[in-house]
């Protein structure tokens, strides 16, 4: 799982790139949809691109979304 959500890290940050952006990834977080634990060691998915928190809830548009939805 985590080899997949790297290879989509790399596609986002090199699309984007083509567009003039950048992944922030003192910004980016993960939230991994699961029923059990954490996929990831010390809860980050690390990259190239940077290291990336795991969190267990957000808030996104003002709908609060959990890994438990």
């Amino acid at each position: 799982m985590a080899t997949l959500l790297v290879q989509n890290i790399r596609l986002l940050a090199e699309n984007t790139r083509d567009l003039g952006l950048e992944v922030n990834s003192k910004k980016t977080r993960c939230l991994v949809t699961r029923s059990n634990a954490s996929c990831f060691a010390y809860r980050q998915l690390m990259t190239n691109y940077g290291n990336f928190e795991e969190v267990p809830e957000f808030i996104y548009l003002g709908a609060f979304i959990t890994n438990r939805n």
